[in-house]
């Protein structure tokens, strides 16, 4: 598979790539994230393998407003100011089970779930179990050939992935 590289102003090609099933890398608010439409479950699927990640861990996804979350989650009014919550993944009942949610505050990322109009994976861009990665050379050196696009947004910078807590319980699942 070729990678193309895609500077970060190339929203459009992302997202063009994402309605097409593409798998993406892309700066988030924490650390350069893998991504995919979460709702196309073949793309799902290839976010797994490439990570290596076990189909019993599920992946959380960015979402670019209340409004959006709604539609995959159940989430009660006064629970919809923790999806504002900086650096903060939120889970969520869902019909199925539970879902990760959050709205990113990396203006790519946001840009990119709001333009597609649908939730994309935020996986960290990492072999599963390995630390997440801020530099863009090891990006490409590890993911091109595997993904369809790499968002170039340089050298990000180094910060503690998000933390998840439980919107029903409040329980710190990540700090």
């Amino acid at each position: 598979m070729k990678t193309i590289i895609l500077r970060k102003n190339e929203i459009t090609e992302a997202v063009s790539i994402l309605k097409t099933g593409g798998i993406i890398v892309y700066p988030t608010e924490t650390a350069y994230g893998l991504g995919c439409d979460a709702t196309n479950k073949k793309a799902v699927r290839k976010i797994f393998v490439i990570k290596k990640r076990a189909k019993a861990k599920k992946l959380p996804v960015i979402v670019s407003s209340v409004a959006m979350a709604k539609k995959y989650a159940v989430i009660r009014k006064n629970q919809e100011k923790m999806l504002k919550k900086k650096y903060t993944t939120i889970v969520f009942p869902a019909k199925k089970g539970t879902t990760a949610l959050r709205i990113s505050c990396n203006n790519i990322a946001r840009s990119l779930t709001k333009k597609l109009g649908k939730p994309i994976v935020a996986t960290s861009a990492n072999i599963s179990g390995s630390e997440p990665i801020y530099e863009i050379s090891a990006i490409k050196r590890i993911f091109s050939g595997k993904v369809n696009a790499i968002i170039d947004a340089g050298n990000l910078k180094k910060r503690k992935p998000t933390r998840i807590i439980d919107a029903g319980t409040g329980k710190v699942l990540r700090a």
